[in-house]
Formats: C-alpha cells, structure tokens, sequence
C-alpha cells in the first residue's frame, strides 16, 4: 500500500514539474523518487571495428532505462535502425550509466538488451526479433567517461553470444536496460543530435506512459526529440598484437627516454635510484587475456620496488628477473603501466641492458613483443690529495660532482712500496656518512711509517674506478 501511494505521487510529482536533473540523494529510500532522466554533457571514444550502425555517441544526458522488480518499476527506451542491405551484427556498444542515489559510481548492475520489429508504421517498435539477452558485470566491458559528483557515465560493449542478421530495407529497434534496484537509477545516454531515422521513444507505466511515446512528448518543459546513443558492429578479421616499451626516467632532463640501444644508453649516477616504466599497448583488435610480463635486470642495478609489485622476483647472478601477471581482458588501444625502482650500484662505465618481454594470449594464439633499456653507470666522485706534505697519515678530499646528495658511501686506500710499518701493503676502509650536492669529504689513512721509497696510493669511492696517484716515504713523512 504504502509503495502505491509513492507511485501515485511520484506521478503527479513528475507532471507537475517534469524533472531533468538527479534528486538530492536521502538516506532514506521513502523520501526518494525515480526521475525521467538526468543531465550530462560529453563524448565516448566509440566502437572499436567496422561499425555497421552509428547513431552517435555523444551524450546530453541520460534517460531512464531500468527494470526494478522490487520497487517496483520499469522504464524502457528504443531507438530504430535499418540496413541498405542484410548486415551480420556482433557486438553492441552504447553509453549507459547511473544517478540517484548515494552508491551511483559503485554499482555495476546486469543489462538486458532487446531488438524489435518495427511496429509497421516506422514510429515505435513492434514484436520481439532477438532477445531479451542478458549481459552480467563480467560479460561486458565497461570505461568510465565521467564521474560528474551525483551521476557516473560509462561507454560500454558487449559482444552478442552469435552474429546476428538483419535484413536489408527492413526497420528494426533497440532497447538497452539496466537490471538493478532503485536506488540508484539506472540510464541510457541520450542526445538532441543527431536524430536518425525516428527519434526514439519511451514507455513505462510507473511514469504515466504505459505505451510507447515519443522522446519528445516526455518531457513538455523540453519539447525537443532526442536520440539514443549506440552503435552496432561487425566482426572483423581477428588481428591480435601487442607492443611493449622500456623506458628509464632521466633525472636531469625530467622526461623518460627511450634507451634501446648501448650507444643511446642512459647515464645514471652510481649510489643513486634509477626508475623504469614499462608500457604494455594492445594494439591489435581483439581484446588480451593472460598477459605476463617477464623483466631482466643486471645486478648492476639492484631490485627495490615495483608498482604493481611482482608476482615472482629472484636473482641468478648477474641478473634479477620480474614477473607479473595479468588477466585481462586489455582492450584495443589500451595499456598497462608498471614501474620499476632500482638503486644503481655500478660498476662505473658499465654498459648494461634491461630487457622485457610481453606474451598475451588473443584469438586462439600467443602473441608477443619486447625492448631494451641501456643504462650507463656514472661515478659521482672525484678524489684529489690537496696537500704535498703529509706527516704519518695521508689525507685525500672526495668531491662530489653529481649534484646529487648521498650517505654511507664507501671508500678504500691501499699503499704499496715503501716497507711500510705496520703492514705492507697497508689497505684503510671507511664510510663517507654524508656528503652533500657538489660538496667534499675528507677521508685519511691510519697511522703509518715506512722506509725511504716509492709508494702508489689507489684510492677507489664505491663502485667508482680506482684512481692512482705516485708519491715517497722517509719515515713518517709522506711526499706527494
């Protein structure tokens, strides 16, 4: 009784001032009603394939398409279509979406489509020809084109479970419905322009229109005909293919590079991190299932993150190995992004490849790509001895030149000749805590003396080259 009295209002509500736009949304489903349509303004990217039937797919808004068992209530919207001649369809897209309610952007209801004959004046659908087909949430493939705050437009495809014929010169209808309980609403886009054909029509006995009417005689505050937004398509031949790219983000220039090659390879600072972006692209014409990517990094480079993170790493010296794995589908002319960040241990001036390769599965077979990203290890460090005269322990300045801030960086001195006292050759390590952007550190050896003779002091900063420098020793001093 009381959902009677909620009809019966909800009626005269709607003839009095005929709504466009989404209710506030309540928390309470009583003090709530169903609206014709809600406005909205924009443009889905459209079908991908041979589309045999365009009526357009920009959107001023959508109009109520809904079946609620519950509620209950039921709104229904049909467009016309005719082929010049007999045209196999297999695949359906249109732009749908939902409003009204506080859960409009996470709901994901079935949608049922219907074709119908023409009723025989060319003006309203008539018999049933094919349906009503269900489609659940995961046999059809949905994007989001706009999250206005109150309502949520998608573009969405489904492929037909056969290809169906339709015959040349004859008028058919489509109706595509949400499946789903108010609230939300539930709506398919509409638009002023263009109007093919008929424009469409429009009936449900909850709103006051038990018989088809049309778009037009809806809404007497907007008199103007509106059409639905959809397209049909044909089946194509199936041309599966799928591109990867490597890129390595380059710190000075702010921009990622595409290093394929030794001779285009990346320098990048030893004791720094170095971020990778893989790019998987469909671009074929079918979607993509079972996609695993596989990555190779030398240990040049050490493993830290990944984004998403892997679904399998380990080592096998010299290389680390990733790999992810990702369902699908991938949609023609979309992609997948994943994110590498690895700290660069060197050695200086090696040259070393980071590979990747990409296998997906489409149309009954296993397609693949892959690419390079060279990289060049660079040392950030200098190394001089400032002073010729030193007494019992020698002492080095390293300078950053980099411009880059780093800590923990190791070092070692080793001095050979000489006979030196306490041990010969006499090797000092140690660990530069800090040292900033273009700054100097100091470093010296422990205490020492030696015969008069020749010495080599080589002094190596992390995993930079090794630098040599010639000098004598009388004693405890150190000439150099």
């Amino acid at each position: 009784m009381k959902k009677t009295i909620l009809k019966e209002a909800s009626v005269l509500l709607i003839a009095a001032t005929m709504i466009f736009s989404a209710a506030v949304v309540t928390a309470k489903t009583e003090e709530k009603t169903p609206d014709i349509s809600c406005i909205g303004s924009g443009q889905a990217p459209g079908a991908i394939g041979e589309v045999v039937w365009d009526n357009g797919m920009e959107y001023d808004g959508m109009s109520s398409a809904q079946y609620d068992w519950d509620f209950p209530f039921e709104s229904e919207c049909a467009d016309d279509f005719v082929f010049e001649e007999d045209t196999e369809v297999c695949d359906v897209h249109w732009v749908g979406g939902y409003w009204n309610g506080a859960n409009y952007n996470q709901v994901h209801w079935p949608w049922e489509i219907i074709f119908y004959y023409d009723r025989g004046d060319g003006n309203a659908p008539g018999q049933i020809y094919i349906g009503p087909i269900t489609f659940e949430e995961t046999e059809y493939y949905e994007t989001i084109i706009e999250d206005t705050g109150s309502s949520i437009y998608y573009e969405i495809s489904v492929d037909l479970p056969e290809n169906y014929i339709f015959f040349a010169g004859m008028k058919y209808w489509i109706s595509i419905q949400g499946q789903g309980l108010y609230p939300p609403q539930c709506g398919w886009g509409s638009h002023y322009e263009p109007i093919i054909l008929h424009q469409s029509v429009f009936r449900s006995e909850y709103f006051g229109f038990p018989d088809w009417v049309d778009s037009e005689e809806v809404n007497p505050d907007d008199p103007y005909p509106r059409d639905m937004c959809f397209q049909l398509t044909k089946k194509v031949p199936c041309e599966p293919s799928v591109d990867v790219e490597k890129y390595v983000w380059d710190p000075d220039h702010q921009e990622w590079v595409d290093a394929d090659y030794n001779n285009t390879a990346l320098d990048l600072p030893i004791c720094t991190d170095a971020t990778f972006k893989i790019v998987i692209h469909n671009d074929g014409n079918e979607p993509l299932f079972e996609i695993i990517v596989k990555d190779k990094m030398h240990d040049s480079l050490k493993f830290i993150s990944g984004d998403p993170d892997p679904d399998e790493i380990y080592y096998e010296k010299p290389f680390w190995y990733m790999e992810w794995f990702f369902p699908g589908p991938l949609m023609p002319c979309n992609t997948i992004e994943l994110y590498i960040t690895a700290h660069v241990n060197g050695p200086e001036c090696s040259y070393d490849f980071n590979y990747v390769l990409v296998e997906a599965f489409c149309c009954g077979e296993i397609v693949r790509d892959e690419d390079y990203a060279w990289v060049h290890a660079r040392c950030c460090f200098d190394v001089e001895i400032p002073g010729k005269f030193n007494i019992f322990k020698l002492k080095a300045n390293v300078k950053e030149i980099c411009g880059i801030d780093h800590t923990n960086v190791p070092w070692t001195m080793t001095i050979t000749g000489g006979l030196l006292f306490p041990s010969s050759p006499a090797t000092f390590n140690g660990t530069i805590s800090s040292i900033s952007a273009n700054g100097v550190a100091p470093i010296n050896s422990k205490f020492m003396i030696g015969l008069f003779g020749a010495i080599t002091v080589t002094i190596t900063i992390d995993n930079c080259k090794p630098k040599t420098f010639n000098g004598k020793i009388l004693l405890f001093f150190i000439i150099m």
